[in-house]
């Protein structure tokens, strides 16, 4: 069965992430969604594993509460 790799496996992962920034420099907030869809829906594709995604989803949205959690008031 597939594992989720959750160390650095890129030395130039700052670089990447520029290239992201820069991506979305000169759109409004709707290319920038779009832009993020593309990517998302390639990455997945390049994964090619659901279990490993799913993994993902769940990292990505336990670091989402933890650092961001919602008001208990509304």
């Amino acid at each position: 069965m597939d594992k989720f790799n959750d160390t650095v496996n890129i030395s130039g992962h700052d670089d990447i992430y520029q290239m992201i920034v820069d991506l979305h420099a000169d759109g409004n907030e709707e290319k920038s969604q779009k832009i993020n869809a593309k990517l998302i829906i390639a990455m997945i594709n390049q994964i090619g594993s659901e279990q490993i995604v799913k993994e993902i989803i769940e990292m990505v949205r336990l670091n989402e509460e933890k650092y961001n959690p919602r008001s208990s008031t509304h």
